[in-house]
């Protein structure tokens, strides 16, 4: 679940809190689970990874991390991120860009104390581990969005999209993508990083066409 603190009075939060509210009541498995997509300068790769959202706190979305893991090292590389939620139950899916900091020390301290010890001692023991995201060069910033994958082909997964979308733009600019797999009714997350291309343009009018027909 997730923690409203201070709510916002912008249109935005307000929509954001009544979403939530209306996948609760709709028993959404996971409803806090949020997709991060992040950049990293260092490799020059976009990566992308489920969080939990534990607050809400006027326009500020708050999770934690050990900052010695993966993500933590592509956020402070490049500091902008891609958010994606989707509840499934409810049919809604929220995108936003935002840039990520650390919350402040005390309450960090405050939330880590206030957990269960099984819990603590889990985070400080594990290691870390090393929605389709990609990185624009032209303007610097990471996105992330869903899609419908069609056919996994071999090793080739496909879906379809409008070339002149924002999306392709940030394909052509930057070919390697982040894909993230998540179904949450058995809890069970996948995640690849992959080169993308283009379908050839017979495979991609032939889908086109057998869709008319339906």
């Amino acid at each position: 679940m997730i923690t409203f603190l201070n709510d916002s009075s912008d249109k935005p939060y307000i929509l954001l809190k009544q979403k939530y509210l209306e996948a609760v009541s709709a028993k959404q498995k996971l409803v806090e689970a949020i997709s991060i997509a992040s950049f990293s300068s260092n490799t020059s790769e976009v990566d992308t990874r489920f969080v939990n959202l534990k607050f809400i706190d006027n326009n500020k979305f708050i999770f934690f991390t050990n900052y010695k893991s993966p993500k933590s090292i592509q956020f402070e590389s490049h500091n902008q991120i891609a958010v994606s939620i989707y509840w499934q139950s409810t049919n809604t899916q929220i995108r936003m860009k935002a840039h990520i900091k650390k919350t402040s020390k005390n309450f960090n301290n405050n939330y880590f104390l206030n957990r269960s010890k099984k819990k603590n001692a889990l985070a400080i023991s594990s290691d870390q581990s090393n929605p389709i995201s990609s990185y624009n060069k032209e303007i610097g910033e990471v996105d992330s969005r869903y899609v419908n994958l069609k056919f996994i082909s071999n090793n080739e997964f496909i879906f379809f999209s409008n070339y002149d979308s924002p999306k392709a733009s940030s394909f052509i600019s930057n070919n390697q993508i982040a894909a993230l797999v998540y179904w949450p009714s058995i809890n069970v997350q996948i995640r690849m990083k992959a080169q993308i291309k283009k379908t050839s343009y017979e495979y991609s009018q032939k889908y086109f066409f057998d869709r008319l027909e339906e």
